[in-house]
């Protein structure tokens, strides 16, 4: 609900001093007006490109309120707040919710979580006592859920409300959005594989990719506008940007 079908959201890395090893709060507060400027509909914090992993509890949550702060309003936030140890990651989602944020992403517990089952059990767990939406990251780093997990977790769990997926399939994307019965998005990591998920997703959502502020920049929003013009049915028109962004995605 916090941004439409077409919706871009960028994910940004967590700049730190190069001496102290200290947040670096200039940098990362002119990252977010830079990815604001590139007319994203979202934000992604503290990811993998974020380094959570390398990062103190303390760390993330002054990352989340610098973010939170910038942001005010101008775009969607959502910084991933997972963490192997469930108590951890409720701490730090509900400490996002309280900053501000729109939404929060999971990454399902990265260590010793080895079935379906245990998968659910964790969602349920760090799901019930949050009243923020949830994006489910289903990577690689973790234990992969399959379609018909997501789907079960997505009508027992109301406030899930995406999928990023970290495999660059489309047709499981496909296939898990229609077994939500499309009541959420499910976004393919790949900027390459963008237009044609815009053609056959009924929520199409690119969650999360760099691409949207390194192949972009204040005033020259390729991908922005290649979007706008295939979500509103100008394929053609749509594709021949996609395709002078070629050279930078070669680069």
């Amino acid at each position: 609900e916090t941004f439409g079908r077409g919706g871009l959201i960028g994910t940004i890395p967590t700049p730190f001093h190069d001496d102290t090893l200290e947040i670096h709060e200039e940098d990362l507060r002119n990252t977010v007006r830079y990815v604001i400027d590139c007319k994203n509909d979202g934000l992604f914090f503290l990811g993998n490109v974020g380094e959570f992993y390398s990062m103190t509890r303390e760390e993330r949550m002054k990352v989340t309120e610098i973010v939170a702060d910038e942001a005010k309003g101008k775009i969607a936030i959502m910084p991933q707040t997972a963490h192997h140890s469930a108590r951890e990651a409720i701490i730090l989602s509900k400490h996002a919710q309280e900053a501000g944020c729109d939404h929060v992403v999971l990454l399902s517990s990265y260590f010793q979580l080895a079935t379906q089952q245990g998968l659910e059990e964790w969602w349920h767990e760090v799901c019930a006592p949050l009243d923020i939406g949830v994006v489910f990251y289903d990577s690689p780093l973790a234990f992969l859920a399959t379609a018909d997990t997501i789907a079960k977790l997505s009508r027992e769990i109301p406030n899930i409300v995406g999928v990023k997926d970290g495999r660059p399939d489309l047709m499981w994307c496909l296939d898990t959005e229609r077994k939500a019965d499309n009541k959420i998005w499910v976004s393919d990591p790949l900027e390459d594989h963008w237009p044609q998920e815009m053609k056959v997703m009924a929520n199409p959502c690119h969650c999360t990719s760099w691409h949207t502020w390194l192949l972009q920049e204040p005033g020259n929003t390729p991908m922005r506008d290649y979007t706008d013009l295939i979500m509103a049915g100008k394929w053609e028109e749509g594709l021949k940007k996609y395709n002078e962004m070629e050279p930078g995605r070669q680069l």
